[in-house]
């Protein structure tokens, strides 16, 4: 991606779950939503992410969220 993204989606990462919110350029929520922590609804969250060309902000760099960033990574998806 060049430049800043248009959308963040800032997740935050919980043991048995995520919250995501979602804001545009002008700091406008846009989306937001609760995450279950399994690989179908991480898949979701991405795919959502790369349909709107979002980058995607984390809490935390590993542990629980090494999956959101492993499907980040795969789909393509910046990472903020």
């Amino acid at each position: 991606m060049n430049g800043p993204a248009a959308i963040y989606l800032g997740v935050d990462m919980g043991k048995h779950a995520h919250y995501a919110v979602a804001v545009d350029s002008a700091g406008q929520t846009i989306y937001r939503t609760a995450v279950a922590n399994d690989e179908p609804a991480l898949r979701a969250l991405v795919r959502w992410a790369q349909e709107r060309a979002a980058a995607v902000v984390v809490d935390q760099p590993g542990g629980a969220a090494a999956l959101l960033l492993q499907l980040c990574w795969a789909a393509d998806v910046s990472i903020g």
